[in-house]
């Protein structure tokens, strides 16, 4: 897990995971990210409450094939939602960095303290991990 930081609120801390596959069509490698929220509750254990994709579903979309940096940010006046945000520099053919940038955002929803018996079930089996 990578640390992002914590939510405005100071309810959630964030962290994103990173895994690798290969496309077996051009044998590159094929980056995944997930993102993480813990229930910050000082001195007491972090509680992971959801996880959400990162950058779509890349099976339907244009894959990762780069490492990316991620940053994550709220709106000053709308805690209910984040926006996480991911760039990389795209290698030129000569093997030098060039100026174009892949950009990948993702903007998802705080999730709730206060959930349904359905969605309290789905977060209490992240503790089966």
């Amino acid at each position: 897990h990578v640390f992002l930081g914590f939510t405005k609120c100071g309810q959630f801390l964030l962290s994103y995971t990173h895994s690798c596959d290969t496309d077996d069509h051009t044998l590159q490698m094929i980056h995944r990210y997930r993102l993480h929220w813990w229930v910050f509750v000082p001195y007491a254990p972090l509680r992971k409450v959801a996880e959400v994709m990162l950058f779509g579903d890349q099976d339907l979309q244009e894959s990762i094939y780069d490492n990316i940096f991620i940053s994550v940010c709220q709106w000053p006046r709308d805690l209910s939602k984040i926006l996480v945000y991911g760039c990389s520099l795209v290698e030129g053919s000569d093997g030098s960095m060039s100026q174009t940038r892949r950009v990948y955002l993702t903007i998802t929803a705080v999730p709730s303290l206060d959930n349904c018996s359905a969605c309290c079930q789905v977060a209490t089996s992240y503790e089966d991990e």
